[in-house]
């Protein structure tokens, strides 16, 4: 999630199915809802260590996928 508070709210405000622009008391309670419901997985990164995440992700998946290769090569005898 971003460290800006308004993104934070229209990406609350449309996993809900409402619109970004929303000013609808109950539908901003609703947005809240949801991202305090998701803050254990946000917590951890932010618009500033974003990208640095994104490379340690990609490197995880890249070594996932390498492992999957590895495996079904022996699966088949190669």
């Amino acid at each position: 999630m971003l460290d800006n508070m308004p993104a934070a709210y229209i990406a609350g405000l449309q996993v809900t199915g409402h619109r970004a622009t929303s000013t609808d008391k109950d539908q901003i309670a609703e947005a809240t809802a949801a991202l305090q419901k998701q803050k254990g997985i946000l917590a951890g990164y932010n618009s500033t260590n974003y990208p640095q995440l994104r490379h340690r992700r990609r490197l995880r998946a890249e070594r996932r996928l390498t492992a999957v290769q590895h495996h079904r090569g022996r699966l088949r005898g190669g």
